[in-house]
């Protein structure tokens, strides 16, 4: 892949993150008319610039900012230019599970990774089935999750 191609990518990585950051404000205040206009506009371009189907956007708001062909890329590392979005939004998933299951944020921290796998697979959280697609889902869920705290302590992150 090209230079281009992978700012391109990280560009449309980017804005899916953004597309489901804005994808759970809507759906935690569904009255706010200002948040579901913007979300019908960051769709269009997420169609129309990007290149997404619907079912692909769709797959954006459940995976909390991947597509289902994102998440079968077995490695993320591989590229330096794609490795923050991945994490971004795994690290997402990860504090939405959090928030959803009633586990803080230190105790997913504290789990070896089959102890994290075993509260994954026995959760029935959407959130905890969409870690399981990745090929480790406890290792990649504390990678996003560390991630995103240290997003949030710089300011880089909501």
């Amino acid at each position: 892949m090209n230079r281009i191609q992978e700012e391109w990518n990280e560009m449309k990585l980017a804005y899916q993150t953004r597309y489901a950051n804005m994808y759970n404000k809507v759906r935690d205040n569904e009255f706010n008319t200002d948040n579901h206009g913007a979300l019908l506009e960051m769709s269009y371009v997420l169609i129309n610039v990007f290149g997404l189907t619907s079912t692909q956007v769709n797959e954006v708001e459940r995976n909390g900012g991947l597509t289902n062909a994102d998440m079968e890329i077995e490695d993320c590392t591989s590229t330096k230019s794609g490795i923050s979005p991945y994490l971004e939004a795994i690290g997402n998933l990860v504090l939405a599970f959090s928030k959803q299951s009633g586990y803080s944020v230190e105790t997913i921290l504290s789990y070896d990774d089959n102890e994290l796998l075993t509260v994954l697979k026995n959760s029935e959280l959407p959130e905890a089935k969409t870690l399981l697609f990745y090929k480790d889902p406890a290792t990649y869920a504390k990678k996003g999750l560390n991630f995103r705290l240290s997003q949030m302590r710089t300011g880089d992150g909501e």
